[in-house]
């Protein structure tokens, strides 16, 4: 190329933050006076070379269409036609060393677009804060690698060569990540403003490395080796403010970056701890409406004055005496706790506790005529369920019928409102809250009205609609003792609910039920049948121990 006088500039262009008061409002993307006049200095910089590589001879009409490139696009675009144009020529003459990484940008239009990809989040700062400056830093750069090619820098470069070439490879490898800028920090505030400064900083800096190092690349030959050696070191300090520049805005953003990861983290405890409160208020609310719910279903069932603890003090008083009179017994076999434990063993007691189906054990316990006591001797099999049951996690409900309570509607009511207890969260779903007040509403009804077989049909209804409130997969647990000790005629009945409830029921239904033989009545062949192994009775007859 022929000699080209030197029209670069040393003036570098460099903004600096003004102090603002505490109290001062400004917007952080308006430039102020100097930072605007600063781009424009640098805007008329380019313009100027730009004007002279138009009166360049070998500075063709294809290598001035670089400098009309004035978006990533228009860039991309160019440099694809371009590279295919010079490609054959220029793989020829470029081999190796930085030859190489010029020609992966020339080869390929990928390799154009990726280095202005990585650039680009700096020159739309300037475009967006700084309007309408910024456009002509595209077509210099593209301008650049034009010239570049041009030039006939020989195989040994010059130490001016090797510190341009060196600092456009750093400057590429520093370049991706910059546009973190963009989504770390986006409030109005001085930390922006300080950011925006050193981005306008490290654009000034840049754009004028390139026009400098275009400006020297316009010269000849020997003009350029004439430079390098008497200033082999004209471009260094402009290599030392770019890559300063670019690092001083990566390491604001990554000052930024972690400002606003605490802050997040920060704000992330606090609405975990919000949302922790939430969910305590609304379980408290659920759990009070639950307990309005259970406690409209217990005054329903004429239960208001019922509660677990006399329930439990029952219960205590029944198996106290039941294991007074076991312990009195010296000519018959007893259940003590180790022929519990054995009975549990005997095969149609596993056959029915193992079963992943709803069942009824029918345990008819006959006492040997020679005992003394009023009590059946299965019943200990019955009380020990009961407390093992009362520490497992299923639902289980448990009723002792004694001589002095006969009806089973009774009875009935206490194991639904036991069974619902467990269950009061199903009360909100599905309107099950006031479908099952209406059946326990159409039973008192039918009660009131003394037909017998409305209100069996209405306590059948009630049963099953209660007992699918719970679901597939879950287990219900139900052991009554003494069941004989229910009124006589309505024994049959008492077993016809049970059998009509497992028939509903989509859960899993154990019930033990214990009964001695003297008060018994039910012929089981008066019952509905129910599936193979759902229904087991067996009577046992207690021994003599000699």
């Amino acid at each position: 190329m022929g000699r080209a006088e030197d029209d670069s500039s040393d003036e570098k262009i460099e903004y600096r933050p003004h102090a603002h008061r505490e109290d001062e409002r400004f917007d952080p993307y308006q430039l102020d006076k100097q930072q605007r006049d600063k781009l424009g200095a640098l805007e008329q910089k380019q313009r100027k070379l730009h004007d002279r590589l138009k009166k360049i001879e070998h500075f063709g009409v294809q290598e001035l269409k670089s400098l009309a490139c004035e978006s990533p696009r228009d860039f991309t675009v160019f440099w694809a036609q371009y590279s295919i144009q010079t490609r054959s020529s220029f793989d020829q003459r470029h081999e190796r060393g930085w030859r190489r990484w010029v020609q992966k940008y020339q080869s390929f239009a990928a390799g154009a677009d990726r280095f202005l990809r990585d650039f680009s989040p700096i020159v739309e700062v300037v475009k967006n804060v700084g309007a309408p400056y910024g456009g002509l830093a595209i077509g210099t750069i593209s301008a650049f690698f034009v010239i570049l090619q041009l030039a006939k820098v020989a195989k040994n470069k010059t130490k001016i060569d090797n510190v341009i070439l060196a600092a456009i490879i750093g400057i590429n490898d520093r370049l991706p990540g910059l546009n973190l800028y963009e989504t770390i920090y986006r409030e109005k505030s001085s930390h922006e403003r300080l950011l925006q400064t050193k981005i306008l900083n490290a654009y000034a800096y840049f754009v004028d490395f390139f026009v400098d190092a275009t400006y020297y690349y316009l010269q000849s030959g020997a003009h350029r080796w004439w430079l390098a050696t008497w200033n082999p070191d004209k471009f260094q300090e402009s290599v030392n403010d770019v890559q300063s520049s670019i690092v001083a805005v990566r390491l604001h953003c990554e000052e930024l970056l972690n400002s606003n990861v605490k802050e997040i983290k920060n704000l992330n405890t606090k609405l975990n701890a919000e949302v922790h409160d939430l969910q305590n208020e609304i379980t408290d609310l659920k759990k009070d409406n639950d307990d309005r719910s259970l406690h409209g279903i217990k005054v329903l069932l004429g239960l208001a004055a019922w509660t677990e603890d006399r329930r439990d003090e029952m219960f205590k008083d029944h198996a106290w005496g039941v294991e007074r009179e076991r312990d009195n017994e010296d000519l018959v076999h007893t259940l003590s706790p180790g022929s519990v434990r054995e009975y549990k063993h005997r095969e149609h007691f596993k056959s029915w506790s193992a079963c992943g189906q709803s069942a009824i054990l029918l345990i008819v316990g006959a006492n040997n005529q020679v005992s003394r006591g009023t009590y059946c001797w299965m019943s200990p099999l019955a009380i020990d369920i009961i407390r093992q049951r009362n520490t497992d996690c299923n639902a289980h409900a448990y009723y002792v019928f004694t001589r002095h309570q006969f009806d089973m509607h009774r009875a009935w009511f206490e194991i639904i409102f036991q069974l619902v207890q467990w269950k009061r969260s199903a009360l909100r779903k599905n309107n099950c809250f006031a479908t099952l007040s209406a059946n326990i509403e159409a039973h008192n009804t039918a009660k009131l009205d003394s037909d017998d077989d409305s209100r069996f049909e209405a306590l059948c209804k009630l049963v099953e609609g209660m007992i699918q409130i719970f679901e597939p997969g879950e287990t219900v647990n139900i052991t009554l003792d003494r069941i004989d000790w229910c009124e006589a005629d309505q024994q049959l009945d008492f077993m016809r609910v049970l059998m009509s409830m497992l028939e509903r029921a989509q859960c899993v239904v154990k019930l033990l039920a214990v009964a001695k033989d003297t008060n018994w009545e039910v012929d089981e062949t008066s019952l509905p049948p129910l599936k193979r192994g759902q229904f087991i009775k067996v009577t046992e007859e207690q021994r003599l121990r000699y």
